[in-house]
């Protein structure tokens, strides 16, 4: 499926039923859709959702199949008895959903590589090579089509964070095209 949604993405073809939405529910819904994954090895999960978000223009799909992905990285790559943190907040005019672990983290070289389909990284404490190889390019590319960013940072043997960046519905709407009426 991955492959297929790639593909779509790189193509201009990939369809987004985007709509204006709290970013709260979203993430909850992805959070109880993994928490046993994360149980089964001994690794908490945090969600902290500041009050009074804007609303988000998006596609509840895309971004919960994001989410999914950066929780399934994360719990991968965290110890038994860890912890995720995952947070939204507002930034400005901008909703952030930040996501932390406390895993093995990314080598410095790996971190612009990782970002392209098929490209892994070498896990850090076991010198392995992470799975597969499009989870991320396709978070970082569905984020952006829904006129959002995502940035990256981490440290080796410490963690990673990965932090989601949308326009409140309000900005979005603002810099989308209307319609000129006479």
């Amino acid at each position: 499926m991955r492959i297929l949604d790639i593909s779509k993405v790189q193509a201009g073809h990939y369809e987004l039923n985007a709509l204006d939405e709290d970013i709260g529910p979203i993430l909850e819904s992805c959070i109880s859709a993994i928490r046993q994954q994360a149980a089964d090895k001994q690794i908490v999960l945090n969600l902290t959702v500041a009050p009074n978000l804007p609303k988000v223009h998006l596609d509840v799909t895309t971004v919960q199949s994001i989410i999914h992905e950066l929780l399934a990285n994360a719990i991968d790559f965290t110890e038994p008895n860890g912890t995720i943190e995952v947070e939204a907040d507002r930034e400005e005019s901008n909703v952030v959903i930040r996501v932390e672990d406390a895993g093995t983290g990314i080598c410095e070289d790996d971190i612009d590589r990782i970002m392209l389909p098929f490209e892994k990284g070498k896990n850090a404490r076991s010198g392995d090579y992470a799975r597969g190889g499009l989870g991320l390019p396709l978070a970082l590319e569905l984020t952006k089509l829904q006129g959002g960013r995502l940035t990256l940072s981490s440290v080796e043997g410490e963690g990673t964070t990965i932090r989601l960046i949308f326009p409140a519905a309000a900005s979005a709407a603002a810099g989308r095209h209307r319609p000129q009426t006479s």
